[in-house]
């Protein structure tokens, strides 16, 4: 079977039920926050990233350890809205009120089964 890509249509669907090896191998970054805001997967990727604090990132903050630049009200309030809506499927740039943290890529969110979003971040 071939790794879901950042553009495929589901995307968070595909990857709730792949182990964390097989999200090892994706070519873009994959986060998944729980409904509580606590970091429950996160891939190399993603770990790697200028402006994630992937080290020991599993059972953080999202917001708060993880990637505090996504913290503000702005972003924080889009995110929540849609997430009560069952309708979240943000793609995140500067104009959402983000700026260094995302030069040079793409950011993705989508729902995560259960409650919480998966953040995805491929370079452009």
């Amino acid at each position: 079977m071939t790794a879901p890509g950042y553009d495929t249509p589901g995307l968070a669907a595909c990857l709730e039920g792949l182990s964390p090896h097989a999200l090892d191998g994706l070519d873009f970054a994959a986060i998944r926050v729980d409904g509580a805001g606590v970091v429950r997967a996160l891939n190399r990727a993603a770990a790697a990233l200028p402006g994630i604090r992937g080290d020991g990132a599993i059972g953080r903050s999202f917001y708060d350890e993880v990637a505090p630049w996504l913290a503000g009200a702005e972003v924080r309030g889009r995110i929540a809205r849609a997430l009560e809506r069952g309708a979240l499927d943000l793609e995140l740039g500067r104009g959402a009120g983000l700026s260094d943290p995302l030069h040079g890529l793409r950011a993705r969110m989508q729902p995560a089964g259960g409650s919480g979003f998966w953040l995805f971040l491929a370079r452009l």
